[in-house]
């Protein structure tokens, strides 16, 4: 039984801790889109890229292959509030509209960051590998003139996944050594308990015997008198 609870509460504890981790890796993507949407790309995003400046549209196209795009980020899009993609390292992708999800307008409307598994399936993921997950981040951004649009970051799930495990193999042995240390200071405790018991036994089978003993040497003298 305590083999059975150990292994149990060990299979919980590795997938609440790699649950933990996952999440956490996902909240750590939300953070470096954050970071790299108002630190790398706001400072060199102008108007000019809502008419394809090509000045802008290089300046922009430069900071994000070289400072961005790395690691597990593995595609930038940049959304106009009418569903239009003003830039995206696939370049497939610039000027094409989209309808906007639900997901996205409630971003351009709260101005939190929102996350999710991508749907692969949507026109816009047309150019994405079918076989590869995918978390995307949004965040709403502005021009330096003030314009509002919609920054999207995809990083690789996979790589989300493994940074959860790697977190989860960091905590494994303490919290599995723990399970069997406490299991391990047990084994004394349950030896003692089942000594006791087995002495009780003893003791109630003595009194029992002394007991029907002496009932029949009560027997044997009432027939003597």
């Amino acid at each position: 039984t305590g083999l059975i609870a150990l292994v149990t509460i060990a299979v919980f504890t590795a997938w609440a801790s790699r649950s933990l981790g996952t999440k956490a890796a996902i909240d750590s993507a939300n953070r470096r889109a954050t970071l790299t949407a108002h630190v790398a790309v706001e400072p060199v995003l102008d108007n000019g890229i809502l008419t394809g400046d090509p000045q802008s549209m290089k300046r922009l196209d430069d900071i994000i292959r070289r400072q961005v795009l790395r690691g597990t980020l593995t595609r930038i899009k940049i959304w106009d509030t009418d569903g239009t993609i003003r830039y995206s390292d696939e370049t497939r992708l610039i000027g094409r509209k989209f309808q906007l999800q639900a997901d996205d307008l409630e971003a351009l409307r709260s101005g939190e960051t929102e996350a999710g598994l991508s749907d692969l399936s949507e026109p816009e993921n047309q150019y994405e590998e079918p076989a590869k997950q995918l978390l995307e981040v949004y965040l709403p951004v502005t021009t330096q003139q003030g314009h509002p649009m919609l920054f999207e970051a995809y990083f690789e799930y996979s790589g989300i996944t493994e940074a959860g495990r790697q977190l989860w193999l960091q905590f494994a042995p303490f919290s599995l050594g723990a399970l069997v240390l406490l299991s391990l200071l047990q084994v004394p405790l349950v030896l003692s308990l089942a000594r006791r018991l087995r002495r009780t036994q003893y003791q109630r089978e003595d009194l029992l015997r002394n007991a029907l003993e002496a009932t029949q040497e009560e027997r044997r003298r009432i027939a003597g008198d």
